[in-house]
């Protein structure tokens, strides 16, 4: 009689240790999905804010392309160097000669960098 005592109180205990274990892999894998969902979420909230960012600086351009150049200007950021794939399509002026990127202000209005001070360009660009 002791003997299977003995035997139920070990099937109890493996029971309730597979039980804990089991538990224990669920919380491990709900923690790994919300942690998925954190940065699936990140990068799609990333990705929409460059993309209508890009969208409205480039509106002439299709998806393909303004995907092309935001990926070859994210590079060059990346290394470090001067931003050759400029994103701004048809966001240059010539003045004095030379071709100026046009900048957008804070309240819409647009200027150009010229010998570090800002003049201010009327007319749509």
């Amino acid at each position: 009689m002791f003997i299977f005592l003995y035997f139920y109180i070990f099937i109890f205990l493996y029971f309730y240790i597979f039980i804990f274990y089991i538990f224990i892999f669920f919380i491990f894998f709900i923690f790994l999905y919300f942690i998925f969902l954190y940065f699936l979420y990140f990068y799609i909230y990333i990705f929409i804010f460059l993309y209508v960012d890009i969208k409205k600086q480039m509106p002439f351009v299709n998806s393909a392309q303004r995907r092309a150049c935001m990926y070859k200007e994210q590079n060059d950021l990346r290394k470090g160097g001067p931003v050759k794939w400029d994103c701004v399509k048809f966001g240059k002026i010539l003045y004095a000669g030379r071709l100026r990127k046009i900048y957008i202000g804070p309240r819409g209005a647009k200027y150009i960098n010229v010998r570090g001070r800002k003049v201010y360009v009327y007319g749509t660009y």
